[in-house]
């Protein structure tokens, strides 16, 4: 039982008493070092991209099944798990993507550094991929501070 929860629902289906706000939408990037081999063609769909090396972040199980099902609809056999490799700390992914022919992902401001160091570049997408963070309450009036959070919430993304 969660009072309040912010958070990634872009796919959650069911809202049973719970009151959702989309605060903001992010768009999630994949990169590479320049002289990845990656490079030398694209863009890349998703499905193309989650047959490549990945490492990345925690992969919540709505976005592992959006990735089966990537995979399922070109045809993909034997559906690897994706990512092989995966940790949320973005100075281990960056490193490994920096160094390595490994491509990781992540929204723009957590790859901005690397980016903006030549040390990664954007790899080339035929589609955008987002996801929305969300504020969830069963009851933002259930008490005064969760009321007070709520409104505090709702104002601080509205500007």
């Amino acid at each position: 039982e969660i009072d309040l929860f912010i958070g990634d629902l872009t796919y959650t289906t069911k809202f049973e008493d719970i009151k959702v706000m989309v605060l903001e939408k992010r768009e999630v990037i994949f990169a590479a070092r320049p002289g990845n081999q990656i490079f030398s063609g694209g863009p890349y769909s998703l499905a193309d991209l989650l047959q490549k090396r990945l490492a990345l972040p925690h992969i919540h199980r709505y976005w592992q099944t959006t990735f089966d099902n990537a995979l399922k609809a070109v045809g993909a056999t034997g559906l690897p798990r994706v990512p092989l490799i995966e940790s949320d700390d973005y100075q281990t992914l960056t490193s490994l993507a920096a160094t390595t022919d490994i491509i990781t992902a992540g929204t723009p401001e957590q790859l901005e550094e690397a980016l903006a160091a030549g040390k990664l570049a954007r790899v080339p997408m035929t589609a955008k991929i987002q996801y929305n963070i969300c504020c969830a309450c069963r009851d933002p009036h259930a008490s005064e501070a969760l009321e007070f959070a709520w409104k505090a919430i709702a104002d601080n993304y509205r500007a």
